[in-house]
């Protein structure tokens, strides 16, 4: 079998990168405090921009942060969590740091917001996979059993983005649907197009045209995550793929213990008979 390079080993998560506001799943847990939220991930922020600035590129340090923040957030709230999660793990996929340890604890923090992947929207679950490194080769890179155990529960992760991913796109959405992005309000008003409903002073038109609103609303909303979607589906499987062939094309082999995987996320995608043909001829040679 060829000598397989890192840069097939390692997720690289800039490849994978993109909006990460898709709200294409509302977690169901309640929100404390939003101000409070809000000034946690403005501390997670600046403490990523002060990295990527140069400004300190102590791992050690940010590494205490992104555990307290990591312990005090896991169980409070799943998007949330994963929001901040996300946040932290940037500077760490992105070199800020010389320290080799960095992709095993960004692959860490991720992992921690992965356990409720249900629960947090779609784009942010794929976003946080690219921080899921599966190491191959270099100093921290594991084998044996430990590898076999990381290797299966990183595809495991990936996997179940890739079929969420699926399971959010809709065929029957129009890329080329149109509608009126101000709502008209009823003839009988005589108003222009996106007034606010309080200049309607009737409680039956006012209602009518608050419909409209939030139908416009939804239209919007509705445009824009499957457009979105529809990007990372242009990139995230490929990259996905990529990633699982190159680590279940290094020992210890276990070409079944792959295919139970596949059956499981991807039964009937031509992605799964490709996938395994490759990892075969791989270890065959």
């Amino acid at each position: 079998m060829g000598r397989t390079s890192e840069t097939e080993c390692v997720s690289n998560a800039a490849s994978v990168k993109m909006a990460s506001d898709d709200d294409v799943v509302v977690a169901e847990a309640p929100s404390p405090d939003a101000a409070e939220f809000e000034k946690m991930f403005e501390t997670v922020a600046a403490a990523r921009a002060s990295v990527e600035e140069g400004m300190s590129n102590n791992l050690e340090s940010y590494e205490r942060m992104a555990s307290a923040v990591d312990e005090e957030w896991r169980d409070v709230n799943p998007e949330q969590h994963a929001k901040l999660m996300l946040e932290v793990c940037k500077p760490l996929s992105s070199g800020a740091f010389e320290d080799s340890r960095r992709y095993d604890i960004a692959r860490r923090y991720a992992v921690s917001a992965l356990k409720q992947a249900d629960k947090i929207p779609v784009a942010t679950e794929l976003e946080l996979v690219g921080h899921v490194v599966t190491l191959c080769i270099g100093p921290n890179a594991t084998v044996g059993e430990e590898y076999a155990r990381r290797r299966a529960e990183d595809t495991a992760l990936r996997l179940h983005a890739w079929k969420r991913l699926l399971d959010a796109i809709d065929p029957n959405w129009d890329p080329n649907a149109t509608w009126f992005a101000k709502p008209v309000p009823p003839a009988e008003t005589g108003l222009p197009a996106g007034v606010a409903p309080e200049a309607i002073a009737g409680e039956k038109l006012r209602k009518e045209y608050e419909a409209a609103i939030e139908r416009t609303r939804q239209k919007s909303e509705e445009y824009s995550t499957q457009n979105r979607l529809r990007k990372w589906l242009k990139r995230f499987p490929q990259r996905a793929e990529k990633d699982i062939i190159a680590a279940y094309s290094r020992p210890p082999f276990d070409t079944d213990a792959l295919a139970e995987l596949l059956d499981n996320y991807l039964p009937k995608e031509e992605a799964r008979t490709r996938i395994i043909d490759k990892v075969v001829a791989n270890t065959s040679r």
